[in-house]
């Protein structure tokens, strides 16, 4: 077997990605890891801006591993391409792993400010954020979507909650 030392604390949970080939695990120093489920080695980091408290989370329809941080961002990452192909700065930070709706195609994301937010996407070539049925006109809310890559840029708007 392996073992791999991360250059800072981890307290997340290990999440297995890219059909089992690799391992997904965030780091205090602002970074979540792909390590090969195989030796251990880094495949790739990718930057959050501040500690990756929350377990990654593959999402069940186009595998991309979804990752919050305390430097108030989320992304959604094509482990495979080794890009981000979503990186939001949000108006909190995210603490809690992100939980998917496959039949919505949603993505849940809840922040430390008490906001839940809902993304919806379609081969990630539509991404749409929403807030919890509770917020009114979700002002408070402040989220810039960035696509990396070909794509053009995600679409923000609100999604009507479900009721």
């Amino acid at each position: 077997m392996w073992t791999t030392q991360l250059p800072d604390r981890v307290e997340a949970s290990p999440v297995v990605v890219a059909d089992g080939d690799a391992v997904a695990v965030g780091c205090y120093d602002g970074f979540l890891y792909v390590l090969a489920a195989g030796d251990g080695g880094i495949v790739w980091r990718y930057h959050l801006g501040d500690a990756v408290k929350c377990t990654a989370a593959a999402d069940p329809w186009d595998s991309l591993v979804w990752c919050g941080s305390h430097g108030r961002r989320c992304a959604a990452l094509d482990v495979r391409g080794r890009r981000a192909v979503l990186d939001m700065e949000l108006s909190s930070s995210v603490s809690a792993s992100v939980a998917f709706d496959a039949s919505r195609r949603h993505a849940y994301v809840c922040l430390l400010d008490g906001t839940v937010m809902a993304l919806r996407s379609s081969r990630c070539d539509e991404i749409t954020t929403g807030v919890s049925a509770g917020e009114r006109d979700g002002q408070h809310v402040r989220v810039q979507g960035k696509r990396h890559g070909a794509s053009p840029a995600p679409t923000a708007s609100i999604v009507p909650p479900v009721v």
